[in-house]
């Protein structure tokens, strides 16, 4: 990756009435330039081939290969011979509006919050499609959505195709219901992230062994409750980056990470990059 990689930001790609969503198609021959965003994208290749570049290394791209890049990530293409790469973007705020529901949902959780903190991955995640023609169908009826409220609906469609395409273990069965305990560790994690949880004290609120609490949660989200804690405050701080002026170090303060270099650590395994870089880069309206 070049030491400063072009920036896509939401402010240049949506207009007012994409609703925050954008979807397009290219054609690659040759190269990219290596480039990052401060939204979500989702690119899945339909024909031709070339090398798909990002933190994660080099990957073949052809037909059925797609990535999820969370914000802050980069990537770009390289040697490129009639690429035909199919784009859907959307902005996070949407995760917290019109998309909340998928907060719920197990495979969502895999595809939108577990991917961009695994460790392993920085921010993206590959994927193979076993049904690129499906994908394509649910992505042209974005396309073409003519209101933003179609465009809304049609999303979730292309979304819920895409998550089609991991393996049942990240998903919750669909005959199983959200346990009430998880309903209830969830609302005390995402209301009071500030609190030093450890899983025997929220297991003692929920008046459950900690090893059932651990479970449970896993079952319906794929995470552990520490992880899916790390995940929101994460998200919070990115928020409080873009939207305040607060130092760092409070802005750590305020998501429950007060040692400063905990903070550091936990927000660059996140996103890939520090917090301070994050600000400069993806500041709304900055270039």
């Amino acid at each position: 990756m070049s030491d400063s990689p072009s920036r896509y930001k939401a402010t240049h790609v949506f207009t007012q009435l994409q609703q925050g969503v954008d979807t397009s198609r290219h054609i690659v021959d040759g190269a990219t330039i290596d480039h990052d965003h401060d939204f979500f994208e989702i690119a899945f290749i339909v024909s031709g081939s070339g090398l798909h570049i990002s933190a994660n290394g080099e990957q073949q791209a052809k037909s059925g290969d797609g990535w999820i890049l969370a914000p802050g990530s980069w990537h770009a293409y390289r040697d490129c011979q009639n690429l035909e790469v199919f784009n859907c973007c959307f902005s996070p705020a949407l995760l917290e509006r019109e998309l909340v529901a998928l907060r719920h949902d197990a495979a969502a959780n895999h595809i939108f919050f577990q991917g961009p903190l695994a460790l392993q991955r920085r921010g993206i995640i590959a994927f193979n499609s076993t049904t690129t023609d499906s994908l394509v169908a649910s992505w042209s009826a974005l396309h073409s959505s003519p209101s933003s409220l179609i465009r809304i609906a049609r999303l979730l469609l292309f979304l819920g195709e895409l998550a089609n395409e991991f393996p049942t273990p990240h998903r919750a069965p669909l005959e199983n219901t959200q346990h009430p305990a998880v309903t209830r560790a969830l609302e005390l994690l995402e209301n009071e992230m500030q609190e030093e949880w450890t899983l025997k004290s929220l297991a003692d609120h929920l008046h459950l062994a900690p090893g059932y609490v651990a479970r449970r949660f896993k079952e319906a989200t794929g995470l552990s409750p520490l992880m899916w804690l790390h995940r929101l405050r994460c998200e919070r701080a990115a928020q409080l980056l873009l939207q305040t002026n607060l130092p760092i170090a409070e802005i750590g303060e305020r998501v429950g990470w007060n040692d400063p270099n905990l903070f550091a650590r936990r927000f660059r395994a996140a996103y890939g990059v520090s917090a301070s870089l994050y600000r400069a880069r993806f500041r709304s309206g900055e270039g």
